[in-house]
This record gives structure tokens, sequence and C-alpha cells, in this order.
């Protein structure tokens, strides 16, 4: 499979299964937004990477495709058209005989959209997300900004798109994954955030926790990431859209892709329960690699295999300490 097909543009996309193996479960793997100006057209390598590992290691299958408006995909970014093209990928995975069931597992934005994908498609039997945003409000209050940025990154490339841009943003704004956090359950959901992730605030976390209820499997990872540079006065910089969490990058590359696939997907996580535990006890963590603190978490999950920097956290705050 190297491309999709969502409303008539073409993504693409990379399959990976193991070999010898009639029927096996399918993970599809959804990126962020890119970051930093031209960063649509590199999106995707580590996630086919990711997608290689899990076949190799994990018996799974795994696809990822190029969101529209990145990579060698056709069309332009708009939060409606993602969400058409993740739904295209698990009507794409579903379809096939030699897969048993589809989950999801997204880094940031690409987490946010799984969420409120799942939400309405019994079909997805469990999800994974790293720091998800709990909503997209910041992203667009200052909408003309965002418009700009969304030019830079690559993401917007025709020039007269969005023929509305007011209704564009709009739709951004109004996405809302804490109501659609409530429609998961009871599948399984493991939620992964960086303790001090200064991009997508722990709160967001809390926040999509609490909605998604008892079968959330909240995980925080230990310690924050490196600070920002510094920027001139007045520069805005990215803004916040996709600056990954160099923590989170350190902690969730190193469980494995075999434990993340298995430990968490296949079986159902929950609170207390060992085989659900993606993480060893919090005083029991290797920190010997902390050169991994910038590197962004797609990368890191597709090459490290290392013991895990993540802390289990039991219940989460009451929403009057978000």
């Amino acid at each position: 499979m190297e491309e999709l097909v969502s409303e008539g543009l073409r993504l693409g996309a990379h399959f990976a299964r193991p070999a010898g193996v009639t029927r096996v479960p399918g993970l599809l793997v959804l990126p962020g937004f890119p970051r930093g100006a031209g960063g649509a057209a590199a999106v995707g390598n580590t996630d086919q990477t990711l997608c290689d590992r899990i076949a190799r290691e994990s018996g799974w299958a795994g696809l990822t495709f190029t969101f529209r408006g990145t990579g060698p995909s056709e069309g332009d970014f708009s939060i409606e058209g993602w969400l058409a093209d993740v739904r295209a990928a698990v009507d794409a995975l579903h379809a096939r005989p030699d897969i048993t069931g589809v989950w999801i597992g997204g880094f940031r934005l690409g987490g946010t959209l799984a969420i409120v994908v799942a939400a309405d498609d019994e079909r997805v039997r469990g999800i994974a997300t790293f720091a998800a945003p709990a909503s997209l409000r910041t992203w667009v209050r200052d909408p003309g900004w965002f418009l700009e940025y969304a030019r830079r990154t690559g993401v917007l490339r025709t020039a007269d798109f969005p023929t509305d841009p007011d209704a564009w943003i709009r739709a951004i704004a109004n996405l809302d994954p804490v109501a659609a956090a409530e429609r998961i359950a009871p599948r399984p959901w493991l939620l992964v955030h960086g303790s001090a992730d200064t991009v997508v605030p722990v709160a967001d976390a809390r926040r999509l926790a609490i909605a998604g209820g008892d079968c959330v499997d909240l995980r925080i990872v230990a310690n924050g990431p490196q600070p920002a540079p510094a920027r001139p006065a007045g520069d805005r910089g990215d803004a916040g859209v996709a600056r990954p969490s160099g923590a989170l990058s350190a902690g969730v590359g190193e469980y494995g892709v075999e434990r993340f696939v298995q430990g968490v997907l296949w079986r159902p996580a929950r609170r207390g329960d060992e085989l659900g535990r993606i993480a060893d006890e919090p005083g029991d963590v290797d920190r010997s690699d902390e050169r991994l603190v910038d590197d962004d978490l797609e990368a890191v999950a597709a090459r490290t295999t290392s013991r895990s920097a993540i802390s289990p956290i039991d219940t989460p705050a009451p929403l009057h300490t978000l």
C-alpha cells in the first residue's frame, strides 16, 4: 500500500506487516502538525520507520500516511480534511482481509484526531495518544497569524485556499476532543504526556483522562523538556503549535515498540493491572541517555528500545486543580 485516497485526494502511505502470518491486528500511526518553515515536506519518514519496527518486532501490521498538504500527498490542510484522511485510513485498514482489527496511535494533533475519529467509529478497538491537545483554540487565537503559519510550514499550497478563512478557523476552534473522549469507553486508551510539557500543558491530558473515565490509562512522563531556545523580543516562533516535548520523546521511545503494541493496545489497560502497564516503578528508571531530550518523539519511538522513563499516575487531578 503506497497511497490512500481521501475525498478524491491521493495521500502517500506506508504499510508494513510481518511475514509468514496470515492475519494480524493493525495499528494506524498518525503524525502531528508539521513545525517550522517548510516542515510539511519532511513529514512521514519517522512514522514509516516506526511501522516497520511494529511489523518486525511485534507481529502487528502498521499503517501510516501523510495528511493532505504534507509530504507527497495532494491537497491543503483543513481540520475537516485531516479527519476525513484518518477515516479513509481506518476504512483501508479495516477492509484488508489480513487485518483482524484496527487500533490507532497518534502523536500531538494526530492523537487529538485519533480521539475524535475513534469516538464515533466502533471499528477502532483502542487508541494511544501522546501529548494530544484537549483543544485547538489557542492555535487560532490570532487567526491571521495561524493562517500565515500554515502557509509557512507548507500545509497550505494553493494560493486561494482556504476560500473561506473564517469558516476554516472556526472548524479548528470548534473541534472538541474532550466531548469525543467521553465516547471512547469501554475501549482501552493509553494516554501519555510530559509532566512539564511547555507546548501542550499536562492539564490537557488530565482533562482528557477525566472525560475518558475508567478506560483511560494515564501515564505522565517524568521531568520536562529542555527549555526552548531564547527568541528575539516579539518573535512568536512556532507559538506552541508543534514543538516536541523532549522528556516525552525520551519516555515514549524508551519503553519500546513491542510493549507499546502488545502490552497496551492488544490488552485492555486497567489501572493497577500489571498486564496493562507500560512503565517500570517510578524509582526504577534508566535516564542514562539524556541526549534524547530534544528529539522528535516519533523518531525516538521508532529507534529506541531501552527502559521507560514513564511514571504511572493512579488518579487524574480534579477539574478545579487544572
